[in-house]
């Protein structure tokens, strides 16, 4: 017997902007320390040559959503804001260094 499944409709409410990703191992996707940048990431033991990016960045959002009934904190990662947000962490900080003034109001 299959589960039933219900949709439910959720309004974003507020997202923080300050922290919304992360500097990523380009092989196991793991956190990087911002400071000091290095080329080897510590949790797969991968090292990069210099010339070669060792980092992505990816999205973690904190969203504050709404249903009909209850208000809620979430974290969105890479995969689901990419979806939200239709382009990438790197593209999306890309957009931000050209437009720097695009998000006020």
């Amino acid at each position: 017997m299959a589960a039933d499944k219900s949709t439910v409709t959720c309004t974003v409410l507020a997202m923080d902007s300050t922290n919304f990703c992360y500097k990523a191992c380009k092989l196991c996707e793991r956190a990087l320390p911002d400071h000091p940048p290095n080329s080897s990431c510590t949790a797969c033991k991968s090292k990069f040559p210099a010339s070669f990016p060792s980092h992505q960045h990816l999205f973690r959002l904190l969203l504050s959503i709404a249903t009909d009934t209850k208000v809620m904190m979430v974290i969105c990662f890479d995969r689901a804001a990419k979806v939200l947000f239709g382009c990438s962490a790197h593209e999306f900080l890309d957009f931000a260094k050209i437009h720097p003034f695009a998000g006020n109001s």
